[in-house]
């Protein structure tokens, strides 16, 4: 009888050491999880900062090119079409006063990050609605319409001074379309970053 109270002391020793090693393995891995899910919060947080400054100075920048093409379609003011006409091809830096349509790219490398790591999987629902919106915007922003702007530039047929107007303007509704769609990002972004817990 002892023999068999002995077994079953052990069989449960056995089998709360099981146990308890395995509550421990869960406990560690949950706070990795969380401390994983915490930095790629910040990390999201941060990059969704930074793209919202740059996105400042370009609404800025892209707000005087479409007046500057408004003035110049509207034939209130020559000086634009003059100054572009005095080059044999159609010079964008007299469009943008020769700044840098884009001085730094809108990143999106911590939400790729996330997703590629599955961390994404523990955010919130509503979170991950707000931030997929937010960077597909982005992506719109500049792969499309950027792009856009890009490829009338690199067209040759841009570059023929009697279709001037023509590629005015393209340029014209190109812009407009970058600064209504950098609005739109820009109270995406803040909305976005409000939702961070």
């Amino acid at each position: 009888m002892k023999k068999v109270k002995d077994y079953f002391l052990e069989g449960c020793l056995i089998v709360f050491s099981v146990l308890f090693a395995l509550f421990i393995e869960n406990f560690v891995e949950n706070i990795k999880i969380r401390t994983e899910k915490k930095l790629a919060l910040e990390r999201i947080k941060m990059e969704l900062q930074r793209n919202e400054k740059i996105l400042t100075e370009w609404i800025v920048l892209h707000q005087k090119v479409s007046n500057r093409l408004d003035v110049a379609l509207s034939g209130e003011n020559d000086s634009l079409r003059n100054a572009l006409l005095k080059y044999t091809s159609f010079n964008f830096g007299v469009l943008t006063q020769n700044q840098q349509i884009v001085n730094t790219v809108l990143t999106n490398t911590a939400w790729e990050t996330a997703k590629s790591t599955g961390i994404i999987a523990e955010f919130d629902f509503e979170l991950i609605e707000h931030l997929t919106q937010v960077y597909s915007l982005q992506n719109t922003v500049m792969n499309t319409t950027l792009q856009n702007i890009i490829q009338v530039y690199f067209d040759e047929s841009s570059h023929d001074m009697e279709r001037l107007d023509i590629t005015l303007k393209q340029m014209d509704i190109l812009f407009r379309e970058l600064v209504g769609q950098e609005k739109l990002l820009a109270s995406v972004y803040d909305s976005t970053v409000r939702n961070f817990k």
